[in-house]
Parts: C-alpha cells; sequence; structure tokens
C-alpha cells in the first residue's frame, strides 16, 4: 500500500499450502527439518516456516485435524485465497498474497482465537490495515468516485472520511468472505476481550499520522465492523 513504516516484527514466515491431504502433506515436508512440536513448523534455508494446510484437507471447513493431535484454524483461508493478489516469482511460478481486505479477515478472526488466551499481537496488524486503507488514494478514489454508493457512505458518517473509508474495508471484508465465512465471524465478535482491542492498536506515531486517541481507534473499529455486519444483515432481510 505504499507505507514504509515498520510492522510488528516476526522472526518466521507463514505459507499456506492447498492439499489434499496429510499423505501429499508429508511428500512436502519430507527433506525439510522439523522444528518444535507443532507439526506444520520446518526450516526452509534458515528461515523458519509454518507451512500451514489448507483446502480439501479441511474437516469440517475452516479447520484441519490432527496436525498433531489438535486442530488447526484456517478459517477463511480459501476465500483470501482465491481474491488473493498473484505475485509471480522468478523460479517457482506463482504465489498468491491477500489483499488488505483479505488480511484484515484473517487478523480479525486471528485476533479472537489468540485474545482469549491473552495475547494481543493482531491489534497493531488490524491498526495497519486500517491506517493502509483511510490513507490509501486508490480507496479515497472509490469513495468519491461512486456518486450513489460512496455518498451513502460519506453521508452515514457525517462526511467522516477516515471512519467512511473504515467502512467500505469492511465491506471489502464481506466481499472477500462471504456470507457464510460472515456469519461465523459475526457469532463470534468482538470475543471477550474485545474492550482490550483498541488500547493495542498501536502502531509507529513517529511515522505515520495514526491517532494515539482509543476513543478515535474505537470509532473506527466501530465503522469497520459495521460495514462487515450491514451486508450480512442485508443479504437476511
Amino acid at each position: 500500500m505504499g507505507h514504509a513504516f515498520p510492522l510488528r516484527a516476526t522472526q518466521d514466515l507463514d505459507l499456506a499450502i492447498a492439499i489434499a491431504n496429510w499423505e501429499a502433506y508429508r511428500e512436502i515436508v519430507t527433506d525439510l527439518p522439523a522444528s518444535g512440536g507443532t507439526g506444520i513448523r520446518y526450516k526452509v534455508g534458515e528461515v523458519l516456516t509454518d507451512l500451514v494446510p489448507f483446502g480439501p484437507i479441511e474437516d469440517p471447513t475452516g479447520f484441519v485435524p490432527d496436525p498433531p493431535n489438535r486442530s488447526l484454524s484456517v478459517w477463511g483461508f480459501q476465500e483470501v485465497f482465491d481474491r488473493g493478489y498473484h505475485l509471480s516469482l522468478p523460479t517457482v511460478g506463482a504465489i498468491r498474497i491477500p489483499t488488505v481486505a483479505g488480511y484484515t479477515a484473517l487478523k480479525l478472526v486471528a485476533w479472537l482465537d489468540r485474545s482469549e488466551s491473552g495475547r494481543y499481537k493482531d491489534a497493531p496488524d488490524i491498526a495497519a490495515a486500517l491506517y493502509w486503507y483511510i490513507t490509501s488514494p486508490a480507496a479515497k478514489d472509490r469513495l468519491y468516485g461512486d456518486p450513489h454508493h460512496g455518498f451513502d457512505i460519506l453521508d452515514k458518517f457525517e462526511f467522516d472520511e477516515d471512519r467512511a473509508l473504515a467502512y467500505l474495508l469492511g465491506e471489502d471484508v464481506a466481499a472477500t468472505v462471504g456470507l457464510e465465512r460472515l456469519a461465523e465471524l459475526a457469532a463470534r465478535w468482538p470475543g471477550p476481550r474485545g474492550e482490550v482491542l483498541a488500547p493495542r492498536m498501536d502502531i509507529d506515531a513517529a511515522l505515520s499520522t495514526w491517532s494515539p486517541d482509543i476513543g478515535r481507534r474505537e470509532e473506527l473499529l466501530a465503522a469497520l465492523t459495521l460495514g462487515w455486519s450491514e451486508t450480512l444483515r442485508s443479504a437476511h432481510t
């Protein structure tokens, strides 16, 4: 999105692999040194990499059983993959990377999954996604370029542009994951630690105009949530 401020530091890599079953997965990882006891972490080169299976291996949808002896959540992976950007690589063909809306959807559910146990590391990533949209020329062009729907969104928020763009991101989350996944998100949101989210949404204020005001962050979160929840509600009326 053209921003250079630092995100949360990470020492590993996450790669999702659409795959049929564990036998096919083991063929891929057979020559890779395993790390830890998760059943999906390996050293690829010198980089610790989580090779996350999804797709036909899911049972039920959104979960991969027994990697090993636990259920691995891959909620939304297929939908985000289907709508991801194609990125050509020089030696291994192409991969897909999430759109900002797809990234946001995955981070919302990661927050729900991890915050229950006191892990809040996904909050700054949600903040970054919101910041990308409210400072995106392309998102603003969409908002102001639509004389009907764009105006309606702006009017909904009394022409508060940032909240209107957060709402647009919520609509794009809905378009990315679809109604079935949205219903699953709505059933859990905001989770038992919802009040902790806005205070934890810190990104480097020295390098961005992201607001340190907790109330303002809550307004943006509310607009984001309204964007996807109104899409779900309108589909059932």
